[in-house]
């Protein structure tokens, strides 16, 4: 088995076991309103905080602002300014310490963009990058490790997308990478969402179709894999945000012209989809979310119903999909604990398919590994690989689920 862990850490297990999950899981909580609404904006999230950029207003006016959420005080600060003209439908990504917004257009001048920026929040500020090879508005972006990525979209008047660009910002370059499966739709308004160690494509629209297939990007392959198709109808203009491994997607366009309020979420391990409890607004379209703590966030958008561009800001949260809120006090079923003094992570490895995740506080997973075996025996982990921080290890095994909190020193 592996050697001790050389980092000293604490762990709190929190362990919840069930033979199948409730028809829809989760609970959405009104949160502090956006202090300027908007639609058609970019999020990302930063260690403990989220952002929203751009978008246009109430007033259609073309948005180049930027807002801080911090979830502990449940309020908003403004913050720099993208530099340039302001825009919306851009793409956005967070790498590190920074995030990155661009492409996007403007409805009035009728620019498309290749430009793209990186906000430092350690001192507020924003640095122009390379510009991404190919302009476009409506791209999906996605981070995996130390790498960006924008896919699809589309060009005014022109072509639209499914190729793929990745940008390394330890030499400020764009690479090409695989586009979309042979026989995939090019598209715009699709939702790209990653957990940190594969990125996840669910639907958009290629100007007369609505799509519902739904693929699986291996940025260590450099290849998408077609997975268990959205059974939910077709959706452009979808949101979604990663729990742990779970892909959690929802609201959007659908085929039948209606905008939806329903959400769901993927389990990769089983290639299955599940439903997840509804929005509480519906007709709602153009959000922008993030992932903050094992908890997503969907911010603004344009309510068809009421005809409204929207300030409304919601959390979601789904315990048994992330960090184990709801503890039980028996933590025997799968007997995970750590030995004071050897600085190992135990737990009993029983016999069949068991596989462990383990996620930041972010929800960003930082590693994963899958075990098969025909006889039980004790696992001994080695996690000396993780930065000095705070972890959830979610650990698997026929129905039964515990997550553990890790306090790396």
């Amino acid at each position: 088995m592996n050697p001790f862990v050389k980092k000293a850490f604490s762990a709190l297990l929190i362990c919840t076991a069930f033979s199948s999950l409730q028809a829809k899981i989760g609970t959405w909580t009104d949160k502090a309103s956006l202090s300027v609404s908007r639609s058609n904006h970019v999020a990302f999230s930063i260690a403990d905080k989220g952002y929203i950029c751009a978008g246009a207003d109430a007033g259609s006016n073309i948005l180049k602002d930027l807002w801080q959420y911090d979830p502990a005080t449940n309020t908003w600060a403004q913050k720099a300014d993208m530099p340039g003209a302001g825009r919306l439908d851009a793409s956005g990504f967070a790498v590190g310490a920074y995030g990155y917004v661009g492409l996007g257009w403007h409805t009035g001048t009728r620019e498309c963009f290749y430009s793209f920026n990186r906000y430092n929040p350690a001192n507020n500020s924003w640095t122009a990058i390379s510009d991404c090879p190919v302009k476009r508005y409506t791209a999906g972006g996605f981070a995996i490790g130390n790498l960006g990525y924008i896919t699809c979209g589309l060009y005014p008047g022109g072509p639209r997308y499914k190729d793929l660009w990745s940008y390394n910002p330890a030499t400020d370059t764009w690479t090409e990478k695989a586009s979309l499966p042979s026989g995939a739709l090019d598209r715009a308004f699709p939702c790209v969402v990653s957990n940190g160690s594969k990125a996840y494509l669910m639907g958009g629209y290629d100007g007369s179709t609505i799509a519902n297939d739904f693929h699986e990007y291996d940025p260590v392959s450099d290849q998408w894999t077609s997975k268990a198709t959205y059974p939910y109808g077709a959706r452009s203009y979808a949101t979604g945000f990663a729990l742990g491994r779970y892909i959690v997607i929802g609201m959007g366009r659908s085929s039948r012209n209606q905008d939806e309020k329903d959400w769901h979420y993927y389990d990769p391990s089983n290639n299955t989809w599940y439903a997840a409890e509804d929005h509480p607004d519906s007709n709602t379209v153009g959000c922008a979310s993030f992932a903050i703590g094992g908890k997503g966030y969907v911010c603004g958008g344009w309510s068809v119903r009421s005809g409204a561009v929207m300030g409304k800001v919601t959390e979601f949260s789904a315990p048994s999909l992330s960090i184990g809120e709801k503890p039980i006090a028996s933590a025997s079923a799968l007997n995970a604990w750590f030995a004071a003094g050897s600085h190992t992570l135990h737990c009993a490895y029983i016999a069949g398919d068991f596989d462990i995740q383990i996620c930041d506080m972010n929800g960003k997973q930082v590693y994963a590994t899958e075990f098969r075996s025909a006889h039980s025996e004790q696992l001994a982990l080695n996690l000396s690989h993780l930065n000095s921080g705070v972890y959830v290890a979610q650990i698997r095994h026929a129905g039964l689920y515990a997550s553990l909190k890790l306090i790396v020193d």
